[in-house]
């Protein structure tokens, strides 16, 4: 590939820069992912289904192409991770303050502390796929809270 294209990748792997912040890069990460979450309020609910598929898959693609430009480290930099775990934490969460502030400290909770299952992806699984992963599955267990805290009304 061409030096180009390794540079680009690599600026999008940090979230265009904020993982290069010495303070909390992951919860910089994750919060340059807010306004994509937010899409789901401009997009019919298919359609942004297949936006989040597709970031997905190019997060995968992105953290292995910046883990090799890296010296193959996950490299706490990259931070397109926690991009797409936390689309995968609100998706079809109704948006409101609460449960975005819910979410994102939900989810940089379970990312940070890496209980089981996120904790096994993390070590089971490497390059591109264990770099995302394991943001994936928190993001899923941030779903799944979220939604039961949704069904028993915790919000209201």
């Amino acid at each position: 590939m061409s030096e180009l294209h390794d540079r680009a990748v690599v600026l999008v792997a940090r979230g265009f820069g904020v993982g290069c912040s010495p303070v909390a890069p992951g919860t910089l990460g994750t919060a340059v992912a807010i306004p994509l979450v937010c899409l789901q309020l401009l997009l019919s609910t298919e359609v942004f289904l297949v936006f989040v598929l597709v970031f997905i898959l190019g997060a995968v693609y992105v953290a292995s192409v910046a883990e090799k430009q890296m010296d193959g480290t996950d490299d706490p930099s990259i931070v397109v991770d926690e991009m797409a775990g936390f689309l995968i934490a609100m998706t079809y969460v109704p948006l409101t303050a609460w449960s975005m502030l819910a979410g994102f400290v939900l989810f940089r909770a379970l990312d940070i502390f890496k209980p089981p299952p996120v904790n096994t992806v993390e070590q089971k699984i490497s390059g591109g796929l264990g770099i995302v992963g394991d943001d994936l599955v928190a993001g899923l267990m941030t779903n799944a809270l979220l939604q039961l805290a949704i069904r028993i009304d915790i919000f209201s």
